[in-house]
This record gives C-alpha cells, structure tokens and sequence, in this order.
C-alpha cells in the first residue's frame, strides 16, 4: 500500500537522521516504526535492521579466498590464536 504523510519538520527530521544512521530508507524505518508500534509481537516477524561497520580500505587480506575455506579458517585462527 502506498501511503503519503504530512510529518512536522523536526519529526521528519528526527526520521530521516536515524535512517540515515541505520542506512536505510525513510520508508523501511517508518515500515519498521510502525510495524513495532500497531502490530502485536506473536503476529510479527522481526525484522532487524543492522548497520555493519567497515574500517580500512575495503577488499580481502592478502591469502584470503573465500572459495577455500578450509584455508580461510586456517587464516582466522591465526588471528585468534595468543601471541
């Protein structure tokens, strides 16, 4: 259903700003909001959203193929392992 609101500045404001912090759009949010809101808790599926973050400059570790997992969890656990 397409629906369209007429929302006081500051409360558009206040939505579009935790979108944004969330990295989703205004419309999934105030899906979210509302679904929180009207629909009762054994009814709904929860929808969770996440925002991961990322450090560095993006792209794999030298050695890493994710076709090969053995070798990739080898790799982890290097990283876990005490030094």
């Amino acid at each position: 259903m397409e629906v369209t609101l007429q929302l006081d500045d500051q409360v558009a404001q206040a939505v579009q700003q935790r979108a944004a912090d969330l990295g989703v759009t205004v419309a999934a949010q105030l899906e979210q909001t509302v679904r929180e809101v009207y629909l009762p808790t054994e009814r709904r599926e929860r929808k969770r959203i996440t925002k991961l973050h990322t450090t560095g400059q993006g792209g794999l570790k030298p050695g890493i193929d994710l076709n090969n997992m053995a070798a990739t969890l080898d790799i982890l656990d290097e990283y876990d392992a005490p030094h």
